[in-house]
């Protein structure tokens, strides 16, 4: 089992690290908080950002694209870009996949990371744009591709895997952390009428969240990344989103620090785009009864559907 947090250095995020850091107010600008539509260029490519709080860094994601990880510890305060989101030409250290771009000056920061974000275009995926227009429509989404590391028997090493989404929904006299799986109406991992493929990572999850240490972890994970969104749309506001939308009320009660219970759901459920399926094969041929049966919740999505997520 794996360890679970979310932090960062309160003294980086201050109005003054706004000023002195274009390239962060930037990124800040571009946040959209979910429940608010994700605004789209000439072309009709995403051209906002989506923004997730990790262990001493913040993402910054478009699309499921990851833009920026911005390092935000006491010793360092910088941002890293995959390499297949920078020119040639742009100047930058570090090895790997993940760079370190020079910072851009400060009256060419926005349409550096505009390119940044058009060029990321090019990797959007259907599951991911899906996933997107699901966190316009349900603003007490507070997480996305979310990390847990799995133990399995068929590898070596614990394998990191990644949860779509993370929601907060009203329960009893406080709020409930539910974690989504997203699925195409067409992927085959969710389609069997033996047992669909996904059913494997979805027991590596369950065995997580049913671990009292780790379910412990991840509330208080929760508890601080919502505290820290909070303090984030302060900052962005103050970079010159004077519009910015609120945060949804899960959010702004679980980091409030007012001692809102806040429990877990320890069953991941599932979410199905199936807005394409026109011969209605998804629900026709009883997949969704099937995964249904076997892992809990199954919401499907059709043509015409709201995007708002269930609440039990």
């Amino acid at each position: 089992m794996s360890k679970f947090a979310r932090r960062l250095n309160d003294s980086r995020l201050t109005e003054e690290t706004v000023d002195s850091n274009a390239w962060f107010r930037e990124l800040l600008c571009l946040w959209r908080p979910s429940g608010t539509e994700s605004e789209k260029d000439a072309e009709g490519r995403i051209s906002s950002l989506r923004l997730a709080v990790r262990d001493g860094y913040l993402s910054f994601y478009g699309a499921g694209q990851q833009i920026a990880k911005v390092k935000c510890t006491e010793q360092s305060f910088h941002e890293e870009v995959h390499r297949k989101y920078l020119g040639p030409e742009t100047d930058q250290t570090g090895g790997g996949d993940y760079l370190r771009p020079a910072p851009p000056a400060a009256d060419a920061a926005g349409a550096v990371l505009m390119n940044r974000v058009a060029t990321a275009a090019a990797w959007h995926g259907r599951e991911k744009l899906f996933v997107d227009e699901v966190i316009s429509a349900n603003p007490d989404v507070f997480d996305l591709e979310v990390a847990l590391t799995l133990a399995r028997p068929d590898a070596a090493r614990p394998v990191a895997v990644r949860l779509d989404l993370a929601t907060l929904e009203p329960h009893q006299d406080g709020w409930r952390i539910v974690l989504w799986e997203a699925k195409m109406a067409n992927d085959g991992r969710a389609k069997s009428l033996a047992e669909p493929k996904t059913m494997d990572q979805h027991r590596g999850y369950s065995e997580w969240l049913q671990d009292e240490t780790n379910a412990a972890a991840l509330i208080a994970g929760t508890k601080e990344a919502c505290r820290l969104l909070v303090r984030l749309r302060e900052l962005a506001i103050h970079a010159g989103q004077t519009n910015m939308p609120p945060l949804g009320n899960g959010i702004v009660a679980t980091g409030g620090n007012c001692g809102t219970p806040l429990t877990l759901d320890t069953n991941v459920r599932y979410v199905i785009d199936a807005r394409e399926d026109t011969r209605g094969t998804f629900i026709g041929n009883g997949h969704d009864v099937k995964l249904r049966g076997l892992a809990g919740h199954v919401q499907v999505i059709g043509k015409g559907d709201p995007l708002t997520l269930d609440t039990l």
